[in-house]
């Protein structure tokens, strides 16, 4: 887990590899993935980014930490999957 100011130093430095942003709530909120790399060592991370009109929400995570977010991922979209194929359509 990352500290509270290594957080702050990551959100607010290092240098964006790349980028990925999913438009959500009819485009009012920018849901953003954020690869970068940290000065001086390299060291490669990811910001999860929420921002709306006026809010800004920003959660560093270690490489770890991704791996488990992404995990969580897939296994609600299988769930999310299975409970809309068991759903019969009218």
């Amino acid at each position: 887990m990352v500290g509270l100011f290594k957080s702050l130093k990551w959100v607010m430095t290092g240098q964006v590899i790349r980028k990925s942003d999913v438009p959500i709530m009819n485009g009012n909120c920018v849901l953003s993935l954020r690869m970068k790399r940290e000065s001086g060592s390299g060291r490669l991370y990811v910001v999860l980014a929420m921002t709306s009109s006026g809010n800004y929400q920003y959660f560093p995570l270690e490489a770890d930490e991704f791996e488990r977010f992404v995990d969580g991922a897939i296994e609600i979209r299988g769930a999310l999957q299975s409970a809309t194929d068991e759903v019969p359509v009218s």
